[in-house]
């Protein structure tokens, strides 16, 4: 057997060399072990919960802030009071920072641990980059929409189980960096639904999943089981949405497999906010064969993920302080996440 003391690459013209050597590496069979494997899922798993803790004290500081603020605008006009408006000022900029760092660097954290999971350790590249700042950026429009909440009193689910859902939120992250791990034209996923005790079926990911008959039955049989068995306008909305939706479902073979590079293009992920059941999903992806059989008479690779049952942004609902809402919103609709291919260069932070 004879050592080889080097290599020579010829990298083709046009070629990106990162993108040469990680085509070498998988030539090679180069993937992580099973256990760091394992262990990149344990890692996705605690960050989650230090991002919820970090999260849940920057909001909670905040909440006492403007608690005490409530005591200031008692007090009678004066230099006291103007000062601790002041105080209030940069305490709401120094929150706005907090929030937006807190969620750029979980964000790529869980990226790095998603792509670790499918066995890829690269760093991460520039179109990734992008990616992790655009859904950063998406997500902290509706958690800064919240300190607005904060200081108006204008919300109704507790502040405790929004932390909890925005926490839910960062598995998308994980997700993406599954997927963007190897995007090689052979490889396969699977879409697989897992409601389980705490989760919530919803009909997009019955859709992504092939499982849209079943969901309409479970509609069905929900509306049967009370006080005269009728559906209400809302279930008939959402059983005629799903009736449109049987065509396509489940990718070309229906069954919920999609090539890996057709799943990046349609930007959807479990734990999507595109989706109807938004961070509140418990649906996963599994590596998959190509199925056997071929793809349903019609059926071609999907472009960009449209629900099928779209939300209306709960932001675009509040009375009060519109400018500020409607700035927000139009923010979050700007950094909604969309596939980026490695060409397109990123804007800097």
């Amino acid at each position: 057997m004879c050592a080889i003391d080097a290599v020579r690459l010829h990298i083709p013209e046009g070629v990106a060399e990162d993108e040469a050597w990680e085509a070498l590496w998988k030539a090679m069979g180069g993937k992580l072990p099973k256990r760091e494997r394992d262990v990149a899922g344990i890692e996705a798993e605690a960050l989650q919960g230090y991002f919820r803790q970090e999260f849940r004290h920057i909001i909670d500081g905040y909440v006492d802030h403007c608690r005490m603020l409530e005591l200031v605008n008692l007090q009678p006009e004066g230099q006291a009071r103007d000062e601790a408006l002041a105080i209030h000022k940069r305490q709401r900029n120094r929150t706005e920072w907090q929030v937006r760092s807190c969620f750029n660097r979980y964000y790529r954290d869980m990226f790095v641990q998603g792509k670790r999971l499918a066995g890829s350790d690269r760093k991460l590249a520039k179109n990734e980059r992008e990616m992790v700042r655009r859904l950063a950026n998406n997500e902290a429009q509706f958690a800064l929409n919240m300190l607005v909440d904060i200081e108006t009193g204008e919300y109704t689910m507790p502040i405790e189980q929004r932390v909890e859902l925005y926490g839910n939120a960062l598995e998308e992250m994980k997700w993406l960096g599954f997927l963007y791990a190897d995007l090689s034209p052979d490889r396969y996923v699977k879409w697989v639904m897992n409601s389980g005790p705490d989760g919530e079926e919803c009909i997009d990911c019955a859709y992504m999943a092939g499982k849209l008959g079943a969901f309409a039955r479970k509609l069905r049989a929900r509306a049967n089981a009370r006080k005269g068995g009728e559906t209400t306008a809302h279930e008939d909305t959402i059983l005629r949405a799903a009736e449109r939706g049987r065509a396509t479902q489940g990718g070309r073979w229906g069954t919920g497999v999609y090539r890996v590079s057709e799943l990046v293009r349609m930007a959807v992920t479990p734990q999507s906010g595109k989706l109807a059941c938004c961070t509140n999903c418990r649906c996963k992806l599994q590596e998959a064969r190509k199925p056997q059989t071929a793809p349903k008479a019609g059926r071609r690779e999907q472009g960009e993920f449209v629900s099928l049952a779209p939300k209306i942004k709960t932001m675009d609902n509040r009375a009060l302080r519109p400018k500020d809402r409607q700035r927000y919103s139009r923010l979050a609709d700007k950094w909604a996440h969309e596939h980026v291919g490695r060409a397109d260069e990123p804007i800097p932070v």
